[in-house]
């Protein structure tokens, strides 16, 4: 849940709140089942607080061990690092803004979907045009 204040003036006037679990695209269910049936290791990095990660995380079946919240981009790029350097991983990092552009670069893979800015066509190894998680699924294929 995100909420946002409005304000006249530096007075407070009203809010309100967005259920972040809304603005899932439909198919992310089914793409992180196919994913970790495969063995594959789900994370999710975000700059949200904790308690929108952890809800969304909970709606994804992604384990909460593997749930990062307020990462800002520093952050996102440092846990790859580590997964790499320390655990010897390799990554696919899926980002769709300005503020993935170092996670995309440092990542294996760095995946962005329907990029808005020619930067991250430039730090990013694939592409995804149209709005369709599916789409990486193809990509887990390759040996990360």
């Amino acid at each position: 849940m995100t909420v946002v204040l409005v304000s006249i003036d530096r007075q407070v006037t009203g809010y309100f709140a967005i259920d972040n679990s809304a603005s899932l695209r439909p198919e992310s269910k089914r793409v992180i089942k196919r994913l970790l049936k495969d063995r594959h290791d789900v994370y999710i990095l975000s700059g949200d607080n904790k308690d929108a990660v952890e809800k969304i995380g909970k709606s994804l079946g992604v384990k909460e061990g593997n749930l990062v919240w307020e990462a800002d981009p520093q952050a996102k790029r440092r846990f790859l690092v580590k997964m790499k350097e320390e655990e010897g991983k390799r990554t696919m990092m899926v980002g769709d803004g300005l503020n993935d552009l170092m996670s995309l670069a440092e990542a294996y893979i760095g995946v962005t979907i329907n990029a808005k800015s020619e930067l991250n066509l430039m730090a990013s190894d694939a592409i995804i045009l149209k709005e369709d998680l599916t789409n990486l699924l193809d990509l887990s294929l390759i040996h990360i």
